[in-house]
C-alpha cells in the first residue's frame, strides 16, 4: 500500500462521522466500502485469484454519482480513494 492510501485510511478514520448529518455519513461509508473493495482486490492480486465479482462491484462503486456539498476535505480524500480504484482498475483491465 502507497502512502497515499495510508494517509487516505487515516483521514478517513479521523473523521467525525456524526458530524454534517447524514450526507457527511453517507460519504464516510462509501469511503470506507471503496477501501474495502480495494483491499479485496489487493489480496486477490496477491493471492493470484482477483474475482469478476470483486472488480464488477469496485467499478460500479467507483464511478457511481457521490453526493456533493459536503465537508471539502472529506470530499477530497473520497477523490483520492475513487482516483486509486480507478486506476487499480484500468491496470487489472490492461492484462
Amino acid at each position: 500500500m502507497t502512502l497515499a492510501g495510508i494517509e487516505s485510511i487515516l483521514a478517513m478514520q479521523s473523521v467525525d462521522p456524526d458530524a454534517g448529518g447524514g450526507a457527511r455519513k453517507r460519504m464516510i461509508q462509501r469511503g470506507e466500502e471503496l477501501l474495502d473493495h480495494l483491499e479485496e482486490l489487493r489480496q486477490g492480486v496477491l493471492d493470484g485469484k482477483v474475482s469478476k465479482d470483486s472488480l464488477t462491484s469496485l467499478a460500479h462503486l467507483a464511478r457511481t454519482r457521490r453526493e456533493s456539498g459536503v465537508d471539502p476535505q472529506l470530499a477530497a480524500v473520497l477523490d483520492e480513494i475513487e482516483l486509486r480504484a480507478e486506476v487499480e482498475l484500468a491496470k487489472l483491465n490492461r492484462r
